[in-house]
């Protein structure tokens, strides 16, 4: 995991720091012939290494808090007075990893519900999908449910755009909120056409149908927040320190976060 997102982010810290970007890498670092084909295919390079860079800085962090909670637990209960610590053995079914194989999901529905992180599923039912649900019950369980979807997907795509607008606050443009809100009808398409052809989505032409749906979609999105400055200020490869390469997930912390880490 650490490998795959170092890998990942020193290819967007390439292109953040070529005039062309990772096109330009292509032809004139490496040598490829320039093609309006290659131009467009290489336009959706950055934003796929700065996602896969994202998803294992997350799947890290995730595991280093796993692992904090089984040491603390184990400690606690040995340490503590009898009537204040854990009495149970420390159980790891209960901290399944953040992500479960998302590059293994065939439908953007399993990729949604089971492959991405369920951080926020909480607060999306209980605070969109639910309310919304029940105000459409009325038009039938269908509408209900589909209602209920787009309402989940859409308070995601707000929670996104409000983080990255309050960061350099910027004017709201939705490029986030259409994404999800894009992604929701895939979603809707694939239900449907499950339930009305019995045809389900799978194998390689499902990987590639949902991978393909999250690029196409996602691109604009993610050009939007390097627009708003994501990519500005990033240090070079040339002058990251060694720490950077070996600390899990340390390509993407600042310096004196890894002194505290690695103190010497």
């Amino acid at each position: 995991m650490h490998l795959h997102g170092t890998i990942c982010w020193i290819i967007a810290v390439h292109a953040f720091y070529h005039k062309d970007g990772i096109y330009g890498i292509l032809t004139q670092s490496i040598g490829l012939p320039p093609s309006k084909a290659l131009k467009i295919a290489s336009g959706y390079g950055l934003p796929f290494c700065l996602g896969a860079s994202m998803w294992s800085a997350m799947e890290i962090a995730s595991c280093a808090m796993n692992v904090f909670e089984a040491i603390f637990w184990s400690v606690t209960r040995k340490v503590l007075p009898t009537d204040w610590a854990p009495q149970d053995e420390f159980d790891p079914t209960r901290y399944p990893p953040l992500f479960t194989m998302p590059w293994t999901r065939e439908t953007m529905c399993d990729f949604w519900g089971r492959g991405w992180h369920a951080l926020f599923r909480r607060d999306l039912v209980f605070c969109a999908a639910l309310p919304i649900s029940k105000l459409f019950q009325r038009f039938g369980k269908s509408a209900s449910q589909i209602a209920g979807l787009m309402g989940a997907m859409a308070l995601s795509g707000f929670m996104h755009e409000y983080a990255i607008s309050s960061i350099g606050r910027a004017h709201w443009h939705y490029e986030i909120v259409a994404f999800f809100m894009h992604c929701a009808l895939v979603m809707l398409v694939e239900c449907l056409l499950e339930r009305y052809t019995k045809y389900k989505i799978r194998g390689t032409f499902g990987m590639l149908w949902t991978y393909g749906w999250l690029m196409y979609l996602g691109k604009p999105g993610m050009d939007l927040w390097i627009q708003r400055g994501l990519g500005e200020g990033i240090t070079p490869v040339s002058q990251w320190s060694w720490k950077k390469f070996v600390f899990p997930a340390g390509t993407l912390m600042p310096n004196e976060w890894l002194d505290v880490f690695i103190p010497f």
